[in-house]
């Protein structure tokens, strides 16, 4: 109730005017799912920079919702501990280079960062890279995982699950999940 007043009273400062407030699964499941996947059963795994929110539905119906404390961000910053570079050359490989499976083609691969205030650039492998991306992603699948089956709908999921969020963007994903 405090976190929708705040919002509240920030919009009115602003010269706002609310209309409504949405549950942020909701609103997720309105612009990313259709009514005959809410109705068939489906899991929305919504990946967003600090959280991975869960969200699942049957005959129209939310039934559970739950909120993972990882995301992108934590990915982000693997990558800016597992490699030694700062947040933002981290970033930018994620998003360029990032892939949630460590394939065999990545073995020999690198990829050269930028040095800092005139050191020399550093090299890493793109399977290293893969290799930190694919340890934190499993871990989240994981926990989704986890609330899919506690929540007593994994078998009543005819439709699936939808992905979104700016992590879904994580090339390999998909073949991550289907594993």
């Amino acid at each position: 109730i405090s976190a929708a007043q705040n919002i509240s009273r920030c919009c009115q400062q602003a010269g706002l005017t609310i209309d409504d407030l949405i549950l942020e699964p909701l609103a997720s499941a309105e612009a990313a799912m259709g009514i005959e996947e809410k109705e068939a059963g489906c899991a929305l795994i919504d990946i967003g920079g600090g959280t991975t929110d869960i969200a699942i539905f049957q005959e129209g119906i939310i039934r559970h919702t739950a909120v993972i404390p990882f995301g992108g961000n934590i990915l982000t910053e693997d990558i800016k501990n597992g490699c030694s570079i700062i947040k933002n050359y981290a970033e930018l490989l994620k998003v360029k280079h990032g892939y949630a499976l460590p394939l065999e083609k990545f073995e020999n691969t690198r990829i050269t960062v930028p040095g800092l205030k005139g050191r020399p650039p550093k090299e890493i492998t793109l399977r290293n890279l893969t290799n930190i991306i694919n340890a934190r992603m499993s871990e989240i699948l994981e926990m989704v995982n986890y609330e899919i089956v506690n929540s007593g709908y994994k078998e009543k999921l005819a439709a699936g699950i939808v992905i979104t969020g700016g992590g879904s963007l994580l090339q390999g994903l998909d073949r991550l999940i289907v594993e």
